[in-house]
């Protein structure tokens, strides 16, 4: 997502949500917001900016892999 290209999802016609997608199959919700106009404001697009670019630096901390379960094999 840069400048330009944020991806905005309107909800009731009251919340903006800023998303990315990291990889083919997975949207990252960035950032929420309620709307106050039509223009959602720079300081909120800097901010989604800044989760992704934090999310891209560290992906493995904030993505969850469900543990496998253990098999009788391994007991």
């Amino acid at each position: 997502m840069e400048r330009g290209q944020s991806v905005l999802l309107p909800l009731e016609n009251r919340y903006r949500i800023l998303y990315f997608f990291h990889g083919q199959n997975v949207v990252i919700l960035a950032h929420a917001i309620i709307k106050e106009d039509n223009q959602v404001p720079d300081r909120e697009i800097d901010l989604a900016l800044t989760y992704k670019n934090l999310f891209i630096l560290n992906s493995e901390v904030h993505t969850y892999i469900e543990p496998e379960e253990e098999t009788d094999e391994e007991n």
